[in-house]
């Protein structure tokens, strides 16, 4: 009997932006260790299946706070700085274990891991990771999922009609302005599920 699996990846971040650069390290190291452990490794991915001939299939949702840093200039920039600090860092680090062969190795791999980020980065995506999620849509190997404008959990607002629309609204809206495409799914954040919510994303297009 044939069975279908659906991986859908949920990429989220709440919007924390600081033109403080001072304050930036701690407030956006989640968002920029997620650059690092996550999309740049996932975009490596798709390229590699893409090099190799796999057909691979995956949907995966990027929230309108999330786009709305990546696309980000001054953001860019801070996650750039903080990858040369953790180079700074890094080489500081193989020079003062060099006579501890299991800590040379580890530190010799998280430098090479900053600098190859950097690399990508700056040099293969061109600072741009929305595009690439973009071009592997086109190409039908990603499906996007809309979600709503601010995350939110919608059963806070069942009763609420006028929230919910805004919600799907912006979050449909922010899709289009990022991808410049309206998707067929629409993904409920925390998969809160409230009565009537199937009527709202009808009303706006959406088929599931």
């Amino acid at each position: 009997m044939a069975k279908n699996l659906v991986l859908t990846i949920i990429a989220h971040q709440g919007y924390i932006r600081h033109e403080n650069e001072g304050d930036y390290a701690l407030q956006n190291d989640i968002l920029f260790s997620a650059i690092s452990q996550t999309y740049l490794p996932l975009l490596d991915m798709f390229h590699r299946f893409e090099n190799e001939g796999i057909d691979f299939k995956l949907a995966m949702v990027l929230s309108p706070s999330l786009c709305s840093l990546l696309d980000d200039e001054m953001i860019k920039g801070q996650y750039v700085r903080w990858l040369e600090k953790r180079i700074a860092l890094g080489e500081k680090e193989v020079i003062r274990l060099s006579a501890d062969e299991k800590l040379l190795e580890n530190a010799k791999s998280c430098l090479a891991k900053a600098k190859k980020d950097l690399a990508d980065f700056v040099q293969l995506y061109s600072q741009n990771l929305l595009k690439e999620f973009a071009y592997f849509s086109e190409k039908g190997n990603l499906e996007l999922l809309s979600t709503c404008g601010t995350y939110a959990f919608l059963p806070h607002y069942g009763d609420m009609t006028e929230i919910l629309n805004a919600q799907v609204e912006v979050g449909l809206y922010s899709h289009r302005h990022y991808f410049g495409s309206s998707p067929d799914g629409f993904y409920l954040p925390f998969m809160g599920y409230t009565p009537g919510i199937e009527k709202v994303l009808r009303s706006y297009g959406f088929r599931y």
